[in-house]
Protein backbone atom coordinates (compact mmCIF):
# COMPACT_ATOMS: atom_id res chain seq x y z
CA UNK A 1 0.00 0.00 0.00
CA UNK A 2 0.89 3.44 -0.48
CA UNK A 3 0.10 7.14 -0.58
CA UNK A 4 -0.67 9.41 -3.35
CA UNK A 5 -2.36 12.53 -3.81
CA UNK A 6 -4.55 13.03 -7.04
CA UNK A 7 -3.54 16.48 -8.72
CA UNK A 8 -5.40 19.12 -7.26
CA UNK A 9 -7.37 16.74 -4.77
CA UNK A 10 -6.77 14.93 -2.00
CA UNK A 11 -4.53 12.10 -0.85
CA UNK A 12 -5.87 8.16 -1.58
CA UNK A 13 -4.16 5.23 -0.50
CA UNK A 14 -3.47 2.64 -3.08
CA UNK A 15 -2.77 -1.22 -3.73
CA UNK A 16 0.88 -1.09 -5.58
CA UNK A 17 0.29 -4.30 -7.56
CA UNK A 18 -3.43 -3.30 -8.60
CA UNK A 19 -2.18 0.61 -9.46
CA UNK A 20 1.61 0.90 -10.37
CA UNK A 21 0.89 3.99 -12.54
CA UNK A 22 -1.61 6.53 -12.83
CA UNK A 23 -5.47 6.00 -12.42
CA UNK A 24 -8.28 7.79 -14.41
CA UNK A 25 -12.07 8.19 -14.66
CA UNK A 26 -14.12 7.85 -17.26
CA UNK A 27 -17.85 8.92 -17.28
CA UNK A 28 -20.38 9.96 -19.98
CA UNK A 29 -23.11 11.00 -17.45
CA UNK A 30 -21.48 13.00 -15.38
CA UNK A 31 -22.72 16.79 -15.09
CA UNK A 32 -18.97 17.75 -15.02
CA UNK A 33 -17.50 15.71 -17.40
CA UNK A 34 -15.15 17.06 -20.45
CA UNK A 35 -12.39 15.84 -22.24
CA UNK A 36 -9.73 18.56 -21.01
CA UNK A 37 -6.37 18.82 -19.73
CA UNK A 38 -6.98 18.93 -15.31
CA UNK A 39 -9.95 16.53 -15.91
CA UNK A 40 -10.31 12.68 -14.98
CA UNK A 41 -8.43 12.52 -12.23
CA UNK A 42 -11.36 11.48 -9.27
CA UNK A 43 -15.16 10.10 -9.92
CA UNK A 44 -15.91 14.08 -9.39
CA UNK A 45 -14.41 15.40 -12.29
CA UNK A 46 -14.27 12.37 -15.12
CA UNK A 47 -13.22 12.52 -18.48
CA UNK A 48 -16.34 12.20 -20.85
CA UNK A 49 -14.44 9.50 -23.56
CA UNK A 50 -12.10 6.61 -22.83
CA UNK A 51 -10.50 7.76 -25.70
CA UNK A 52 -9.16 11.32 -24.61
CA UNK A 53 -8.44 8.87 -20.87
CA UNK A 54 -5.76 6.70 -23.04
CA UNK A 55 -4.43 9.66 -24.79
CA UNK A 56 -3.48 11.18 -21.20
CA UNK A 57 -2.09 7.72 -19.93
CA UNK A 58 1.68 7.15 -20.02
CA UNK A 59 3.10 4.33 -21.79
CA UNK A 60 4.44 1.16 -20.08
CA UNK A 61 3.47 2.81 -17.23
CA UNK A 62 0.65 0.23 -15.58
CA UNK A 63 -1.92 2.96 -16.04
CA UNK A 64 -5.66 2.19 -15.19
CA UNK A 65 -8.77 3.87 -16.96
CA UNK A 66 -12.04 3.56 -14.56
CA UNK A 67 -14.88 3.21 -16.62
CA UNK A 68 -18.02 3.89 -14.09
CA UNK A 69 -21.34 2.06 -14.34
CA UNK A 70 -23.96 3.42 -17.30
CA UNK A 71 -21.24 5.43 -19.59
CA UNK A 72 -21.76 5.25 -22.83
CA UNK A 73 -19.23 5.61 -25.96
CA UNK A 74 -20.01 5.64 -29.39
CA UNK A 75 -18.09 3.80 -32.16
CA UNK A 76 -18.57 5.73 -35.17
CA UNK A 77 -15.77 5.60 -37.28
CA UNK A 78 -12.70 2.88 -37.74
CA UNK A 79 -10.32 3.53 -35.01
CA UNK A 80 -13.02 5.63 -32.87
CA UNK A 81 -11.49 4.05 -29.76
CA UNK A 82 -7.88 3.63 -30.50
CA UNK A 83 -6.26 1.74 -27.29
CA UNK A 84 -2.63 2.33 -28.95
CA UNK A 85 -0.42 3.35 -25.42
CA UNK A 86 1.12 0.03 -23.45
CA UNK A 87 0.59 -1.48 -20.75
CA UNK A 88 -2.75 0.39 -19.94
CA UNK A 89 -5.86 -1.22 -18.68
CA UNK A 90 -9.66 -0.19 -19.26
CA UNK A 91 -12.25 -1.50 -16.55
CA UNK A 92 -15.58 -1.05 -16.56
CA UNK A 93 -17.55 -0.42 -13.21
CA UNK A 94 -20.87 -1.70 -12.46
CA UNK A 95 -22.78 -5.02 -12.91
CA UNK A 96 -25.67 -6.19 -15.43
CA UNK A 97 -27.03 -3.51 -17.84
CA UNK A 98 -25.29 -0.77 -15.95
CA UNK A 99 -21.96 -1.57 -17.02
CA UNK A 100 -20.31 0.71 -19.19
CA UNK A 101 -21.19 0.47 -23.16
CA UNK A 102 -19.04 0.90 -26.11
CA UNK A 103 -21.99 1.28 -28.89
CA UNK A 104 -21.62 0.33 -33.06
CA UNK A 105 -23.18 3.51 -34.99
CA UNK A 106 -21.01 2.84 -38.35
CA UNK A 107 -20.47 -0.40 -40.44
CA UNK A 108 -16.64 0.36 -40.60
CA UNK A 109 -16.43 1.49 -36.62
CA UNK A 110 -13.78 -0.16 -34.97
CA UNK A 111 -12.25 -0.30 -31.55
CA UNK A 112 -8.41 -0.59 -32.64
CA UNK A 113 -5.73 -2.36 -30.06
CA UNK A 114 -2.54 -0.81 -31.56
CA UNK A 115 -0.19 -0.86 -28.52
CA UNK A 116 0.83 -4.24 -26.27
CA UNK A 117 0.11 -5.33 -23.06
CA UNK A 118 -3.79 -4.08 -22.94
CA UNK A 119 -6.49 -5.33 -20.70
CA UNK A 120 -10.35 -4.33 -21.28
CA UNK A 121 -12.46 -5.87 -18.15
CA UNK A 122 -15.94 -5.61 -17.50
CA UNK A 123 -17.07 -3.37 -20.29
CA UNK A 124 -20.46 -4.19 -22.95
CA UNK A 125 -20.81 -4.23 -26.42
CA UNK A 126 -23.74 -2.74 -28.52
CA UNK A 127 -24.28 -2.75 -32.10
CA UNK A 128 -26.89 -0.06 -33.38
CA UNK A 129 -26.38 -0.81 -37.39
CA UNK A 130 -26.26 -4.02 -39.37
CA UNK A 131 -23.47 -5.41 -41.23
CA UNK A 132 -20.68 -4.21 -38.98
CA UNK A 133 -17.43 -5.24 -40.64
CA UNK A 134 -15.62 -5.81 -37.84
CA UNK A 135 -16.06 -4.33 -33.99
CA UNK A 136 -12.40 -5.55 -32.18
CA UNK A 137 -9.35 -5.03 -34.45
CA UNK A 138 -6.52 -6.38 -32.44
CA UNK A 139 -3.11 -5.35 -33.68
CA UNK A 140 -0.27 -6.57 -30.80
CA UNK A 141 0.71 -8.73 -28.20
CA UNK A 142 -0.85 -9.69 -25.21
CA UNK A 143 -3.91 -8.30 -25.56
CA UNK A 144 -6.75 -9.78 -22.91
CA UNK A 145 -10.44 -9.30 -22.65
CA UNK A 146 -12.33 -9.98 -19.27
CA UNK A 147 -15.87 -10.40 -18.57
CA UNK A 148 -17.35 -8.88 -21.47
CA UNK A 149 -20.30 -8.91 -23.69
CA UNK A 150 -21.32 -8.85 -26.85
CA UNK A 151 -24.88 -8.03 -26.59
CA UNK A 152 -26.97 -9.42 -29.27
CA UNK A 153 -29.55 -6.79 -31.23
CA UNK A 154 -32.80 -7.76 -33.04
CA UNK A 155 -31.95 -6.62 -36.20
CA UNK A 156 -28.01 -5.83 -36.38
CA UNK A 157 -24.98 -7.96 -36.65
CA UNK A 158 -21.53 -7.74 -36.90
CA UNK A 159 -19.11 -10.11 -39.85
CA UNK A 160 -16.53 -10.67 -36.91
CA UNK A 161 -16.43 -9.74 -33.41
CA UNK A 162 -12.71 -9.92 -32.76
CA UNK A 163 -10.40 -9.87 -35.78
CA UNK A 164 -7.03 -11.17 -34.48
CA UNK A 165 -4.31 -10.08 -37.68
CA UNK A 166 -2.05 -7.20 -37.27
CA UNK A 167 -1.03 -7.93 -40.82
CA UNK A 168 1.68 -10.28 -40.39
CA UNK A 169 2.96 -13.61 -38.41
CA UNK A 170 3.86 -13.48 -34.75
CA UNK A 171 2.21 -9.55 -34.35
CA UNK A 172 -0.74 -10.42 -32.06
CA UNK A 173 0.85 -13.29 -29.82
CA UNK A 174 -0.68 -14.30 -26.40
CA UNK A 175 -3.85 -13.37 -26.73
CA UNK A 176 -6.06 -14.11 -23.95
CA UNK A 177 -9.98 -14.44 -23.86
CA UNK A 178 -11.32 -15.44 -20.68
CA UNK A 179 -15.07 -15.14 -19.58
CA UNK A 180 -16.44 -13.47 -22.57
CA UNK A 181 -19.77 -13.64 -24.17
CA UNK A 182 -20.84 -13.19 -27.43
CA UNK A 183 -24.78 -13.80 -28.60
CA UNK A 184 -25.48 -13.36 -32.21
CA UNK A 185 -28.09 -15.69 -33.51
CA UNK A 186 -29.47 -14.40 -36.53
CA UNK A 187 -27.14 -14.79 -39.84
CA UNK A 188 -24.97 -12.68 -40.46
CA UNK A 189 -21.58 -13.21 -38.99
CA UNK A 190 -18.11 -15.32 -40.58
CA UNK A 191 -16.71 -15.91 -36.96
CA UNK A 192 -16.79 -14.90 -33.50
CA UNK A 193 -12.90 -14.67 -33.17
CA UNK A 194 -10.77 -14.58 -36.49
CA UNK A 195 -7.39 -15.61 -35.61
CA UNK A 196 -5.95 -14.97 -39.11
CA UNK A 197 -2.59 -14.86 -38.98
CA UNK A 198 0.54 -16.87 -37.38
CA UNK A 199 0.07 -16.36 -33.63
CA UNK A 200 1.70 -18.14 -30.43
CA UNK A 201 -0.27 -18.54 -26.93
CA UNK A 202 -3.50 -18.25 -27.63
CA UNK A 203 -6.03 -18.57 -24.80
CA UNK A 204 -9.52 -18.55 -24.71
CA UNK A 205 -11.30 -20.16 -21.78
CA UNK A 206 -14.38 -19.96 -19.91
CA UNK A 207 -15.92 -17.85 -22.48
CA UNK A 208 -19.58 -18.18 -23.64
CA UNK A 209 -20.40 -18.03 -27.33
CA UNK A 210 -23.76 -18.66 -29.37
CA UNK A 211 -23.56 -17.18 -33.17
CA UNK A 212 -24.91 -18.38 -36.69
CA UNK A 213 -21.53 -18.35 -38.27
CA UNK A 214 -20.35 -18.99 -41.99
CA UNK A 215 -16.96 -20.41 -40.27
CA UNK A 216 -16.48 -22.19 -37.32
CA UNK A 217 -17.17 -19.55 -34.07
CA UNK A 218 -13.90 -20.03 -33.21
CA UNK A 219 -12.14 -19.67 -36.65
CA UNK A 220 -8.26 -19.74 -37.75
CA UNK A 221 -6.78 -20.66 -41.40
CA UNK A 222 -3.52 -19.44 -39.85
CA UNK A 223 -0.60 -21.67 -37.75
CA UNK A 224 -1.35 -21.75 -34.27
CA UNK A 225 0.97 -22.52 -31.72
CA UNK A 226 0.55 -23.49 -27.84
CA UNK A 227 -2.74 -22.80 -28.23
CA UNK A 228 -5.46 -23.70 -25.67
CA UNK A 229 -9.37 -23.78 -25.81
CA UNK A 230 -10.84 -24.96 -22.65
CA UNK A 231 -13.88 -24.73 -20.18
CA UNK A 232 -16.42 -22.74 -23.19
CA UNK A 233 -19.50 -23.13 -24.05
CA UNK A 234 -19.47 -22.26 -28.24
CA UNK A 235 -22.50 -22.89 -30.33
CA UNK A 236 -23.12 -22.74 -34.05
CA UNK A 237 -26.29 -22.20 -35.46
CA UNK A 238 -25.42 -22.66 -38.98
CA UNK A 239 -25.77 -26.04 -40.53
CA UNK A 240 -22.82 -27.87 -41.30
CA UNK A 241 -20.31 -25.12 -39.62
CA UNK A 242 -18.27 -26.02 -37.00
CA UNK A 243 -18.14 -24.68 -33.22
CA UNK A 244 -13.84 -24.99 -33.33
CA UNK A 245 -12.44 -24.51 -36.76
CA UNK A 246 -9.01 -24.55 -37.10
CA UNK A 247 -6.41 -25.50 -39.58
CA UNK A 248 -4.18 -28.89 -39.17
CA UNK A 249 -1.04 -26.48 -38.23
CA UNK A 250 -2.68 -25.88 -35.24
CA UNK A 251 -1.01 -27.18 -32.00
CA UNK A 252 -2.16 -26.91 -28.65
CA UNK A 253 -4.61 -27.96 -26.78
CA UNK A 254 -8.77 -28.32 -26.64
CA UNK A 255 -10.01 -29.39 -23.49
CA UNK A 256 -13.40 -29.50 -21.63
CA UNK A 257 -15.05 -27.60 -23.74
CA UNK A 258 -19.38 -28.06 -24.50
CA UNK A 259 -19.95 -27.67 -28.32
CA UNK A 260 -23.07 -27.50 -29.78
CA UNK A 261 -24.04 -27.58 -33.99
CA UNK A 262 -25.91 -29.45 -36.39
CA UNK A 263 -24.16 -32.54 -37.26
CA UNK A 264 -21.57 -34.15 -34.45
CA UNK A 265 -19.05 -34.57 -37.32
CA UNK A 266 -18.53 -30.83 -38.04
CA UNK A 267 -19.04 -29.32 -34.87
CA UNK A 268 -14.74 -29.70 -33.40
CA UNK A 269 -11.95 -29.64 -36.08
CA UNK A 270 -8.68 -29.47 -33.74
CA UNK A 271 -6.25 -29.43 -36.40
CA UNK A 272 -3.29 -30.74 -34.30
CA UNK A 273 -3.94 -30.30 -31.13
CA UNK A 274 -4.48 -32.73 -28.22
CA UNK A 275 -7.92 -32.72 -27.61
CA UNK A 276 -9.76 -34.75 -24.17
CA UNK A 277 -12.97 -33.74 -22.58
CA UNK A 278 -15.15 -31.81 -25.24
CA UNK A 279 -18.15 -32.91 -25.33
CA UNK A 280 -21.02 -32.01 -28.48
CA UNK A 281 -24.35 -32.62 -28.87
CA UNK A 282 -26.30 -32.01 -32.63
CA UNK A 283 -29.58 -31.21 -31.14
CA UNK A 284 -31.97 -30.64 -28.54
CA UNK A 285 -32.90 -33.67 -25.60
CA UNK A 286 -29.81 -35.37 -26.66
CA UNK A 287 -26.83 -35.81 -24.11
CA UNK A 288 -23.57 -35.03 -25.43
CA UNK A 289 -20.88 -37.56 -26.46
CA UNK A 290 -17.20 -36.94 -26.90
CA UNK A 291 -15.85 -35.45 -29.98
CA UNK A 292 -13.56 -35.28 -31.91
CA UNK A 293 -15.29 -38.43 -33.62
CA UNK A 294 -11.71 -40.51 -34.55
CA UNK A 295 -11.33 -42.90 -32.08
CA UNK A 296 -8.04 -42.22 -29.79
CA UNK A 297 -7.60 -46.53 -29.24
CA UNK A 298 -9.38 -49.49 -27.80
CA UNK A 299 -11.62 -48.96 -25.25
CA UNK A 300 -10.50 -50.53 -21.72
CA UNK A 301 -12.25 -53.66 -20.19
CA UNK A 302 -15.57 -52.63 -18.72
CA UNK A 303 -15.55 -48.86 -19.59
CA UNK A 304 -19.18 -48.82 -21.13
CA UNK A 305 -21.92 -50.64 -19.52
CA UNK A 306 -25.26 -50.34 -19.04
CA UNK A 307 -25.19 -47.71 -16.07
CA UNK A 308 -22.41 -46.02 -18.37
CA UNK A 309 -25.46 -44.87 -20.75
CA UNK A 310 -28.25 -42.78 -19.89
CA UNK A 311 -31.43 -44.08 -21.78
CA UNK A 312 -32.09 -43.06 -25.36
CA UNK A 313 -28.07 -41.24 -25.37
CA UNK A 314 -27.15 -42.50 -28.21
CA UNK A 315 -29.56 -42.62 -30.93
CA UNK A 316 -29.57 -43.98 -34.77
CA UNK A 317 -28.25 -40.99 -36.26
CA UNK A 318 -25.27 -40.94 -33.50
CA UNK A 319 -23.87 -44.67 -35.19
CA UNK A 320 -23.25 -44.86 -38.78
CA UNK A 321 -24.85 -48.11 -40.93
CA UNK A 322 -22.58 -51.14 -40.48
CA UNK A 323 -20.35 -49.03 -37.96
CA UNK A 324 -20.42 -52.14 -35.60
CA UNK A 325 -20.14 -55.50 -37.17
CA UNK A 326 -19.51 -59.15 -36.29
CA UNK A 327 -15.68 -58.79 -36.96
CA UNK A 328 -15.73 -56.28 -34.04
CA UNK A 329 -16.76 -59.08 -31.65
CA UNK A 330 -15.26 -61.94 -29.63
CA UNK A 331 -16.91 -65.27 -29.74
CA UNK A 332 -18.06 -65.07 -26.77
CA UNK A 333 -19.66 -62.07 -26.81
CA UNK A 334 -20.95 -62.26 -30.17
CA UNK A 335 -25.04 -61.66 -30.42
CA UNK A 336 -27.55 -63.87 -31.32
CA UNK A 337 -29.51 -62.68 -34.85
CA UNK A 338 -32.67 -64.17 -36.05
CA UNK A 339 -33.07 -65.42 -39.39
CA UNK A 340 -36.47 -67.11 -41.36
CA UNK A 341 -37.05 -69.18 -43.99
CA UNK A 342 -40.29 -70.73 -45.62
CA UNK A 343 -40.43 -74.53 -47.66
CA UNK A 344 -42.37 -74.42 -50.65
CA UNK A 345 -46.52 -75.26 -50.70
CA UNK A 346 -45.48 -78.25 -51.87
CA UNK A 347 -43.16 -79.36 -49.61
CA UNK A 348 -40.43 -79.86 -52.39
CA UNK A 349 -36.48 -80.55 -50.59
CA UNK A 350 -34.03 -77.45 -51.01
CA UNK A 351 -32.09 -75.11 -49.18
CA UNK A 352 -33.66 -72.83 -46.84
CA UNK A 353 -30.06 -70.87 -45.63
CA UNK A 354 -26.88 -70.96 -46.97
CA UNK A 355 -23.73 -70.14 -44.07
CA UNK A 356 -19.74 -68.39 -44.70
CA UNK A 357 -17.33 -69.17 -41.78
CA UNK A 358 -18.14 -70.57 -38.60
CA UNK A 359 -21.76 -70.69 -36.57
CA UNK A 360 -23.85 -72.15 -33.95
CA UNK A 361 -27.29 -72.16 -34.35
CA UNK A 362 -31.00 -73.49 -32.96
CA UNK A 363 -33.49 -74.67 -35.68
CA UNK A 364 -37.33 -74.68 -35.27
CA UNK A 365 -39.98 -75.99 -37.57
CA UNK A 366 -43.39 -73.93 -37.60
CA UNK A 367 -46.28 -75.14 -39.58
CA UNK A 368 -47.86 -72.15 -40.87
CA UNK A 369 -50.24 -74.08 -43.10
CA UNK A 370 -51.63 -77.85 -42.16
CA UNK A 371 -49.88 -80.62 -44.02
CA UNK A 372 -52.36 -82.77 -45.90
CA UNK A 373 -52.66 -86.33 -44.56
CA UNK A 374 -50.22 -88.31 -47.14
CA UNK A 375 -47.40 -90.06 -46.23
CA UNK A 376 -44.38 -87.89 -46.21
CA UNK A 377 -41.34 -87.46 -44.16
CA UNK A 378 -39.27 -84.53 -43.32
CA UNK A 379 -35.60 -83.78 -42.26
CA UNK A 380 -32.54 -81.15 -42.43
CA UNK A 381 -29.11 -81.90 -43.90
CA UNK A 382 -26.07 -79.49 -43.84
CA UNK A 383 -23.58 -79.46 -46.96
CA UNK A 384 -20.61 -77.93 -45.98
CA UNK A 385 -18.51 -77.05 -49.68
CA UNK A 386 -20.52 -79.06 -51.67
CA UNK A 387 -18.57 -81.86 -50.37
CA UNK A 388 -22.02 -84.01 -49.82
CA UNK A 389 -25.05 -84.06 -47.06
CA UNK A 390 -24.59 -84.72 -43.58
CA UNK A 391 -27.86 -85.42 -41.67
CA UNK A 392 -28.51 -83.81 -38.07
CA UNK A 393 -31.41 -85.63 -37.52
CA UNK A 394 -33.26 -88.58 -38.59
CA UNK A 395 -36.52 -88.61 -41.00
CA UNK A 396 -39.79 -87.86 -38.76
CA UNK A 397 -43.42 -88.64 -40.57
CA UNK A 398 -45.45 -85.31 -40.71
CA UNK A 399 -48.28 -86.37 -42.42
CA UNK A 400 -51.36 -84.52 -41.18
CA UNK A 401 -49.68 -81.79 -38.67
CA UNK A 402 -51.79 -79.03 -37.81
CA UNK A 403 -50.92 -75.48 -38.22
CA UNK A 404 -48.63 -74.35 -35.54
CA UNK A 405 -47.43 -77.86 -34.69
CA UNK A 406 -43.24 -77.49 -33.82
CA UNK A 407 -40.14 -79.30 -35.56
CA UNK A 408 -36.72 -79.31 -34.01
CA UNK A 409 -33.66 -81.68 -33.67
CA UNK A 410 -32.13 -83.18 -30.30
CA UNK A 411 -28.76 -82.30 -31.39
CA UNK A 412 -27.88 -86.19 -32.11
CA UNK A 413 -28.19 -87.03 -35.57
CA UNK A 414 -29.20 -90.40 -34.95
CA UNK A 415 -32.25 -88.91 -33.28
CA UNK A 416 -35.09 -88.72 -35.24
CA UNK A 417 -36.83 -84.89 -35.35
CA UNK A 418 -38.68 -83.98 -32.67
CA UNK A 419 -42.50 -83.00 -33.68
CA UNK A 420 -45.49 -81.69 -31.74
CA UNK A 421 -48.73 -81.74 -33.55
CA UNK A 422 -51.00 -79.79 -32.63
CA UNK A 423 -49.19 -78.07 -29.77
CA UNK A 424 -47.14 -74.79 -29.93
CA UNK A 425 -44.03 -75.93 -27.49
CA UNK A 426 -41.50 -77.83 -27.19
CA UNK A 427 -39.77 -78.81 -23.67
CA UNK A 428 -36.22 -77.37 -23.75
CA UNK A 429 -34.21 -80.39 -23.60
CA UNK A 430 -36.07 -80.93 -27.50
CA UNK A 431 -34.10 -78.27 -28.76
CA UNK A 432 -30.05 -78.47 -28.93
CA UNK A 433 -27.77 -76.44 -30.60
CA UNK A 434 -25.67 -77.39 -33.93
CA UNK A 435 -22.11 -76.21 -34.80
CA UNK A 436 -21.41 -75.92 -38.57
CA UNK A 437 -17.85 -74.93 -40.34
CA UNK A 438 -16.91 -74.55 -43.88
CA UNK A 439 -14.61 -72.74 -46.29
CA UNK A 440 -15.91 -71.23 -48.88
CA UNK A 441 -20.07 -71.39 -47.70
CA UNK A 442 -22.43 -74.12 -46.85
CA UNK A 443 -26.14 -75.11 -47.24
CA UNK A 444 -29.04 -76.41 -44.27
CA UNK A 445 -31.57 -77.65 -46.69
CA UNK A 446 -34.85 -79.68 -45.96
CA UNK A 447 -35.33 -83.10 -47.16
CA UNK A 448 -39.14 -84.00 -47.87
CA UNK A 449 -39.89 -87.84 -48.59
CA UNK A 450 -42.91 -86.74 -50.87
CA UNK A 451 -44.20 -83.36 -51.91
CA UNK A 452 -47.46 -82.91 -50.64
CA UNK A 453 -49.73 -79.46 -49.55
CA UNK A 454 -48.35 -77.46 -46.37
CA UNK A 455 -45.97 -75.21 -45.26
CA UNK A 456 -43.19 -74.61 -42.81
CA UNK A 457 -41.62 -71.93 -41.64
CA UNK A 458 -38.42 -72.42 -40.46
CA UNK A 459 -36.45 -69.75 -37.94
CA UNK A 460 -32.87 -70.38 -37.19
CA UNK A 461 -31.27 -68.37 -34.54
CA UNK A 462 -27.53 -68.15 -34.59
CA UNK A 463 -24.61 -66.32 -33.80
CA UNK A 464 -21.06 -66.39 -35.84
CA UNK A 465 -18.01 -68.22 -34.15
CA UNK A 466 -15.49 -66.87 -36.69
CA UNK A 467 -14.70 -63.09 -37.83
CA UNK A 468 -17.32 -61.97 -40.85
CA UNK A 469 -19.88 -65.25 -40.35
CA UNK A 470 -22.71 -64.86 -42.05
CA UNK A 471 -26.23 -66.70 -43.24
CA UNK A 472 -28.48 -65.91 -45.82
CA UNK A 473 -31.69 -67.08 -46.14
CA UNK A 474 -32.58 -69.03 -49.30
Amino acid sequence: MFSRQQLGGMFIVQDLSEHPGNVWFVDSTHAKASDASGMGYNPGAPFATIDYAVAACTASNGDTIYVMPNHVETIDAAGALDLDVIGISVVGLGEGDARPVLNWTAVDGTVTVDAADITVKNLRFTQGIDVIVVMWDVNADDFTMEDCEFVEAAAAQAVSLIDVDGGGANACDNLHLYRVKAIQRAAGADQVVDLAQIQDGVEIVGCHFDADCENGVVYSPAILTDVLVKDNIIKNRQAGDHAIEFSDAAIGFIIDNRLFTSALATTLDPGSCYCAGNLASHTTDVAGVPVPLAAAGVFPADSIDAAAIANDAIGATEIADAAIDVATFATDISTWQLDTATSTSALTSGTIFTWTGSIEFYIIGRVSTEIAVAATTTQITINADAVGAYAICATLDISGFDAGSLLSITGTAANAMVGTDAQSGIAPGQVSPVYVTCVTSGVIATVFGAATAGAIVWELLWRPLSAGATVTPA
